[in-house]
């Protein structure tokens, strides 16, 4: 019961509902969900790079930068359907970002492996990734 309803939030979510029924339930076996009380820091600008692609099932994060002059910039507000953490998980890079939950957020976490068998196996999936990471 609980594969099919993970399965249906992503058929949900962009760009995973490019994915068949069948490709979905490969990915959902190894996702994990984690909750978030409000104000919690999930990725640390210039910490570890992300161990995983969270997408928000409830809830919503801040993505921000701290410039040299510890000034805050808000780079984007993100909910339900929402992701984060895919530029460093696919670089292993540090974390460019900070992501700081605004409430109480539950998340799906879906670790490197699967996000990089998904990416490899489904074109329509990494075009759509590849884009996002030049807009």
């Amino acid at each position: 019961m609980l594969k099919d309803e993970i399965i249906d939030f992503f058929q949900n979510v962009l760009p995973f509902n490019r994915l068949s029924r069948e490709a979905l339930g490969d990915m959902v076996s190894d996702i994990t969900m984690e909750y978030y009380p409000e104000g919690e820091q999930i990725l640390e600008q210039d910490g570890p790079p992300s161990e995983f692609l969270g997408v928000i099932k409830k809830g919503g994060v801040k993505v921000y930068q701290v410039s040299d002059n510890d000034v805050e910039v808000v780079l984007d507000l993100r909910g339900e359907g929402e992701h984060f953490g895919m530029l460093s998980l696919i670089s292993g890079d540090r974390s460019r970002n900070n992501v700081v939950t605004i409430e109480d957020t539950i998340c799906y976490k879906v670790p490197q492996k699967t996000v990089n068998d998904v990416l490899q196996n489904n074109p329509a999936v990494n075009e759509y990734f590849l884009k996002s990471f030049f807009v």
